[in-house]
């Protein structure tokens, strides 16, 4: 009966060895190729990035990085304007990751995608005011403030807003050098 124990043991220990091992080659490979596709721009290794993201979240759904990769998978989708992808990522953050510290970024960055991704500023200043509203007092809330402020206009509009009403440049944007 002892040696069944002990050969359970045993299979348990070298199974969980075996799980160890292929988290850190996985790791080891999404840092590979990570820095493929921030360097070089990759779009084929970002698929297989991607891929590699899913993966390690599907076989360590618990692990802490799982919410990590799918944040970065958010913001590659981002920027490569995939807006609705990008959007079910950081729900999928929010709602299977609440504790994660990346869900407060995950509201903030709702309003940049309805905003530079889908160029909707009714979505973004909802998204924003939400963020606003949840967490006041967050860092990030002073830039959703400004991001509404600003919604929708132009470099030269938000330049000019600097200025004071009677045309002259208030203390800020009149800097002399």
């Amino acid at each position: 009966m002892r040696t069944k124990y002990m050969f359970l043991g045993l299979s348990l220990l070298c199974l969980l060895a075996g799980c160890s091992l292929s988290k850190e080659k996985q790791q080891e490979k999404i840092a590979g190729l990570e820095k493929s596709v921030l360097d070089e721009n990759d779009t084929t290794r970002q698929q297989e990035l991607f891929k590699c993201y899913d993966s390690y979240i599907g076989k360590f759904p618990d692990d802490s990085l799982s919410p990590e990769y799918l944040f970065r998978k958010a913001g590659i989708l981002r920027v490569e304007k995939q807006g609705d992808a990008a959007l079910d990522a950081l729900a999928e953050i929010v709602n299977r990751y609440p504790q994660s510290p990346r869900v407060v970024e995950c509201y903030f960055l709702r309003g940049l995608i309805y905003e530079e991704v889908f160029y909707d500023q009714e979505l973004a200043k909802k998204a924003y005011q939400s963020f606003i509203d949840r967490y006041p007092d967050h860092p990030l809330a002073d830039n959703a403030r400004y991001s509404i402020r600003y919604l929708g206009m132009s470099n030269e509009e938000i330049i000019a807003s600097f200025s004071a009403p009677d045309g002259t440049q208030t203390s800020e944007s009149n800097t002399e050098e």
